[in-house]
């Protein structure tokens, strides 16, 4: 049999801030694995025995699922995001670069370097575009990008490396 409506009201009620109290010490997203534990519920066609220790376990279970997602996700993010600055960045080096040294350095550089080597490389941006979000002539955005590439070689000790990316 179907819980119905006051059921789930009061389900939710009595037991919504203990579900995401427990969700938030799993994932990042503790109100989805919350709400999706009641959704399930509601759409059941045979309510379980008992409904309380369900949501636990469901909930629980959301929380790991969607942690394994965030950090596969994120993982997946970092890879091929250091794998394409790194082909961006350096002209046949050879050099591999470990993804954290490289999000490490990125973040050494100050705020205008930063926001345009990310504009540069990821955004694919021209310098005259780039020179416009910053609120600067081309050739000081030239300038940033090509300091911020030394700079970076420099924090990841790469100071061998002959040509830079000059893309």
């Amino acid at each position: 049999m179907r819980l119905n409506s006051e059921q789930l009201e009061r389900l939710l009620t009595e037991h919504r801030a203990p579900l995401r109290l427990l969700a938030s010490t799993i994932c990042q997203s503790p109100e989805d694995a919350v709400q999706q534990a009641f959704v399930k519920l509601a759409t059941l066609s045979d309510a379980p025995p008992n409904p309380a220790a369900w949501l636990y376990r469901v909930v629980k279970n959301n929380s790991i699922s969607q942690l394994r997602s965030e950090s596969r996700r994120k993982e997946r993010e970092r890879t091929v995001g250091a794998e394409k600055f790194r082909r961006q960045l350096f002209e046949d080096s050879g050099s591999e670069i470990d993804t954290y040294l490289l999000a490490n350095a990125l973040q050494q550089l100050d705020h205008e370097s930063r926001q345009v080597v990310v504009a540069r490389i990821w955004g694919k941006l021209s310098f005259d575009v780039i020179a416009t979000e910053c609120d600067c002539s081309s050739s000081t955005a030239h300038r940033r990008y090509k300091d911020a590439l030394n700079q970076m070689r420099e924090i990841l000790g790469l100071s061998n490396i002959e040509k830079l990316a000059e893309k």
